[in-house]
C-alpha cells in the first residue's frame, strides 16, 4: 500500500519542524537559502536603481543617441533632416562641439564646449534657459570653483586647433561672460563640459559648421542612412563603453560572490540532508514494510526536500520584495549629503527575481540530486537495519 505524497509531505514536515529530535542543520540550510534569495534580490534591485539613475542623468544631458555629421554639408539636406526630426516630434539639439581651454585670472582648465543652435534645436538640457543662452556661457559650478570665477565674470576660450599668425602662430581665443552655472550630479559634465550659443564657436573657428545632432530619445526607424550629410549614428552606450563595462562588471562580480555563497549553502544542504535522511531511515523502513515501493519512498523524500528549498527561496523573494517596497516608498535619506542619491532607489526587474531565485535554488537542487544519487533507500539497507533491531 503506497502512501499519498500529501500525507508523506505533511508527516515529515511536522517531523522536521515539530519533533524534539529535528535536524538543526537542515533548518540552518533552509535559512541560508532564504537569506541568499533575499539579499541577492535587495542588492540587485538597489544597485540597479543606482546605476539606472546614473545612466538617466547622463542621457538627459548628453543624449540617448548622437548623429555625427560630415564635414562637408549640404545646407538644404541638413534642413531636410532637421525637418524630419521635428515632424516626428523627436527632441534634439543641433551642435558644434569643440575641445578648448577655458582661462580665467586664477587658472586654465580643459573644456568640451557645446555650441547649440538655439533657433533650430527643439530641446535644451534642463539647466539651460533658451532665452538666456545668447547672454553668455554656461559652465559647471565645480569648474567655476577651479577657475575662481562666478556668474557674471569673464572667461577666455582658447582653441589649440585654430591659429592666428601674429609674430608666429598663436592659438586663437575669444572672450565672453559666464551667463549661468549648473550642477548636473554627473561629475564629468560638471567638471569638463560647457554650453553656449553656436555663433560663439563659429566666430572662434571663423566658419559656420555643425558636427553633430544630439537626440534625447530613441530614434525610430526613419531610414536616416539615406541622408548623405550623416557620417554615423552612435548610441550613448557606445559613446561610454568603459562606463557601461564597469557597471556590468560590478553587477557580474556581485552575482559571482552570491553564487559562491549559495554554493556554501549547498554544501550545508548536502551534509544536512545526509544526516536527516539517516535519522528518518526507521520511518522509511516502516513505510517499506507497510508496502510502499522503495522507488516511491525515495521519490517522495526527494520531492519533500526540494519543496522545502523552493519554499525557502520563494520566502526569501517575498521578504525581499517587502523590504524593497519599504525602501522605495518609505525609505529615509540614509546617505550623507556628499552623495548624489540620499536614499536607495529601487529598480524592479524580472531578471533580478529570476536570478535571485535561480542561483540558490539550483545549487540546492544539484546537491539534493547528489544525495539521492547515492542514497540509502535500498532493500539491503532496510534489511540490515531491521536485523540490527
Amino acid at each position: 500500500m503506497s502512501m499519498p505524497r500529501r500525507h508523506f509531505f505533511l508527516y515529515f514536515t511536522k517531523y522536521l519542524f515539530l519533533s524534539k529530535s529535528r535536524q538543526p542543520i537542515v533548518l540552518l540550510a533552509m535559512g541560508g537559502l532564504f537569506l541568499s534569495a533575499l539579499s541577492l534580490l535587495v542588492l540587485q534591485s538597489t544597485m540597479g536603481g543606482l546605476q539606472a539613475n546614473i545612466l538617466h542623468r547622463s542621457k538627459e544631458i548628453l543624449g540617448h543617441q548622437t548623429i555625427y555629421l560630415k564635414e562637408k554639408q549640404n545646407p538644404k539636406e541638413l534642413d531636410s533632416l532637421l525637418g524630419l526630426l521635428k515632424e516626428k516630434n523627436i527632441s534634439f539639439t543641433l551642435e558644434r562641439e569643440m575641445e578648448l581651454m577655458v582661462k580665467s585670472q586664477r587658472g586654465i582648465e580643459p573644456l568640451f564646449f557645446h555650441g547649440v543652435d538655439e533657433i533650430r534645436s527643439t530641446y535644451f538640457p534642463l539647466f539651460i534657459e533658451k532665452e538666456l543662452l545668447p547672454s553668455g556661457v554656461y559652465l559647471g559650478n565645480y569648474l567655476l570653483q577651479k577657475l575662481g570665477t562666478y556668474t557674471g565674470g569673464s572667461v577666455t576660450f582658447i582653441s589649440p586647433a585654430h591659429m592666428d599668425v601674429l609674430f608666429g602662430e598663436v592659438p586663437r581665443e575669444i572672450g565672453d561672460e559666464v551667463g549661468g552655472s549648473f550642477v548636473t550630479q554627473v561629475p564629468e559634465v560638471d567638471e569638463f563640459h560647457g554650453w553656449a550659443r553656436a555663433s560663439l564657436l563659429h566666430n572662434l573657428a571663423r566658419d559656420i559648421h555643425y558636427d553633430k545632432i544630439r537626440v534625447y530619445e530613441e530614434i525610430p526607424d526613419l531610414s536616416l542612412e539615406d541622408y548623405s550629410v550623416i557620417s554615423r549614428i552612435s548610441s550613448w552606450e557606445k559613446e561610454h563603453e568603459s562606463l557601461v563595462y564597469a557597471l556590468t562588471l560590478e553587477q557580474n562580480v556581485m552575482k559571482l560572490l552570491f553564487a559562491f555563497m549559495a554554493l556554501l549553502v549547498g554544501v550545508i544542504i548536502w551534509i544536512g540532508q545526509l544526516l536527516f535522511l539517516r535519522k528518518i531511515l526507521p520511518d522509511m523502513a516502516s513505510l517499506w514494510i507497510l508496502g510502499s515501493p522503495l522507488r516511491e519512498v525515495s521519490r517522495h523524500s526527494f520531492f519533500l526536500l526540494i519543496s522545502l528549498c523552493f519554499m525557502a527561496c520563494g520566502g526569501g523573494l517575498l521578504a525581499g520584495s517587502a523590504i524593497l517596497f519599504v525602501l522605495d516608498y518609505y525609505g529615509p535619506n540614509i546617505m550623507p549629503d556628499i552623495f548624489v542619491e540620499q536614499g536607495l532607489p529601487v529598480l524592479y526587474s524580472l531578471s533580478s527575481y529570476v536570478i535571485s531565485f535561480s542561483i540558490p535554488f539550483f545549487f540546492s537542487l544539484f546537491f539534493s540530486w547528489i544525495v539521492f544519487r547515492h542514497n540509502d533507500f535500498k532493500r539491503e539497507n532496510f534489511l540490515s537495519y531491521m536485523k540490527m533491531y
